[in-house]
């Protein structure tokens, strides 16, 4: 099972972190945000082949870092059911604690 695609579920907090992000990078540089989605969507994809590839961030979630971009994808795997939840979002400068609030640990 490690070896086959997983499903996507992205939270509706790692949505609002994907926008607010594309914002502020939108307004340093013209196209910067555009790259910082380029560089979310390849991150994601990375999941979808192995999402066991990355570090363990606690016991329930696994973390995964941005290319480029100083951020971390955080996310807990469904294995029976080939899903991979991402739950954060986060820029390196963000709290654990942010995490913790977010996905109850």
């Amino acid at each position: 099972m490690k070896n086959s695609n997983f499903s996507i579920e992205i939270s509706d907090f790692s949505n609002k972190d994907i926008k607010e992000s594309f914002e502020y990078y939108e307004k340093q540089q013209t196209g910067l945000g555009k790259r910082f989605i380029g560089e979310i969507k390849q991150s994601i994809d990375k999941l979808k082949n192995n999402p066991f590839l990355y570090q363990k961030a606690n016991e329930v979630l696994r973390r995964l870092v941005v290319d480029f971009f100083p951020f971390k994808i955080y996310y807990r795997i469904l294995e029976n059911d080939k899903i991979v939840k991402i739950e954060a979002i986060l820029h390196d400068s963000r709290s654990e604690e942010t995490l913790e609030i977010r996905t109850n640990l």
